[in-house]
């Protein structure tokens, strides 16, 4: 089975292998009907924001799933509401390897694209060490500035900290 992930053109690095979101499509579909906004919301939330297909993307996705039979569509406060039709439901089962590897290959994703961040934004806190180090031995600075720069780091600490303590969010089943 090929790697739902691929090196795409001009460097870059495509999420999906072309033709793999149908099944992401599917399987929250398979949770309950949705429109397009809110299919778009599932994978922001399931993904954390760090994956959501534009809309360029999506809705051909839900046209030739509506095509292949696989969904119906029906009107609902003027909207388009996508829902998992028998036929989908089958075609769902019988690709369900191929859908649990594309989704846990994203959910793998989501977790290096986090660490990344983790990681960028460690060296964001290690460069403004660095600036608060080109002050040490100047007397540039007020004992005002300096007690107001260490109240605004207290209270920086103290807000990672709650962050931190947090639990984590599930970001995807």
């Amino acid at each position: 089975m090929p790697s739902p992930w691929r090196r795409g053109g001009r460097g870059g690095t495509r999420r999906l292998e072309k033709g793999y979101l149908k099944y992401l499509v599917l399987r929250l579909l398979s949770e309950r009907p949705r429109h397009g906004y809110e299919l778009l919301r599932a994978f922001e939330e399931r993904f954390g924001g760090h994956y959501v297909p534009s809309p360029g993307v999506l809705y051909p996705a839900l046209q030739l799933l509506e095509e292949l039979g696989y969904v119906a569509v029906q009107p609902e406060d003027g909207r388009k509401v996508y829902r998992l039709t028998a036929a989908g439901q089958r075609f769902l089962e019988s690709q369900h390897e191929l859908v649990e590897r594309a989704w846990h290959s994203l959910a793998e994703w989501v977790a290096a694209e986090e660490q990344d961040e983790l990681h960028n934004l460690v060296h964001q806190l290690i460069a403004l060490g660095h600036l608060l180090r080109e002050y040490v031995g100047r007397p540039a600075l007020t004992p005002q500035q300096i007690a107001r720069l260490r109240a605004i780091v207290a209270r920086a600490r103290q807000e990672i900290e709650a962050v931190l303590a947090e639990p984590p969010a599930e970001q995807a089943r």
